[in-house]
């Protein structure tokens, strides 16, 4: 997917002014690219700090969803068995570093980056799938469908479906239930 505006503002060196700019650039490049970026690694600046509010990071790192292979540790006799996850090894990340130097403005500023992908599919139906992209906000019109006696999952499903344009998992709809 090169040649889209969004490789163009992710380069080493690129600089985003309040936290919220580069979230708002991450969220386009996510969906331009189809790429998930997770949190694996971030220091926040302390509550204190006057650039706290503008900034929150002094520095973060980001990976693909698909990223960094979860490590078997040797179980223990109290420790819950594994959960499934999307991680692959897949290198793509993107470290951002809080610039405080006088003669600047602060900003964060893009230090690593890494763009390729490797050893997963990218393509809307996974990214489609991830769970940040399936989550939806319930409003009285889903209470309804859901708190319904007389629609099966299925129905439910497709309706909740046609409403917010993503994907529903029937699990999905069982946890919504529960939370009524």
């Amino acid at each position: 997917m090169a040649g889209n505006l969004s490789d163009e503002i992710f380069v080493i060196g690129a600089k985003f002014y309040p936290y919220s700019a580069f979230q708002e650039a991450l969220e386009k490049y996510q969906k331009d690219t189809l790429t998930q970026f997770v949190k694996a690694q971030a220091e926040k600046i302390p509550p204190k700090d006057s650039l706290h509010e503008r900034f929150q990071y002094v520095n973060v790192r980001l990976q693909c969803k698909q990223g960094k292979r979860y490590k078997k540790a040797e179980p223990t006799k109290d420790q819950r068995p594994c959960q499934r996850s999307f991680k692959v090894g897949c290198p793509v990340q993107l470290t951002l570093h809080l610039n405080r130097r006088p003669k600047d403005a602060p900003c964060l500023k893009i230090t690593q980056l890494n763009l390729k992908h490797a050893g997963h599919e990218v393509s809307r139906q996974v990214f489609q799938l991830y769970p940040e992209q399936r989550r939806i906000s319930v409003d009285e019109v889903d209470l309804t469908v859901l708190g319904s006696t007389t629609l099966k999952t299925p129905e439910q499903q497709k309706i909740l479906e046609e409403r917010h344009s993503v994907p529903i998992m029937q699990h999905s709809i069982y946890n919504l239930q529960q939370k009524i």
